[in-house]
């Protein structure tokens, strides 16, 4: 009886141990995607903060870019399209 709950306890032991392996390397991976989405999002906000330095600094870089992405003209200003 005594050797029957001995390996009852060390069944139990090893799927606890088991699970838990496979729980750690789930949350490895888990973690390993959470932190390439952290690097991807930190470029991306570096090139954002980079972006906004230049629109603060620099005027001909914004009235670019108010022309080029909001289409946007001066009074008084024709636009000549080429297709």
């Amino acid at each position: 009886m005594a050797s029957l709950a001995a390996a009852f306890a060390l069944g139990f032991s090893l799927y606890n141990f088991v699970q838990s392996a496979v729980q750690v390397r789930s949350l490895a991976v888990q973690n390993a995607e959470i932190e390439a989405r952290v690097a991807a999002l930190a470029a991306d906000n570096h090139a954002l903060a980079r972006r906004i330095k230049v629109l603060r600094e620099d005027p001909q870089a914004t009235e670019r870019i108010i022309r080029q992405e909001l289409g946007l003209v001066r009074a008084g200003e024709l636009v000549y399209r080429f297709r």
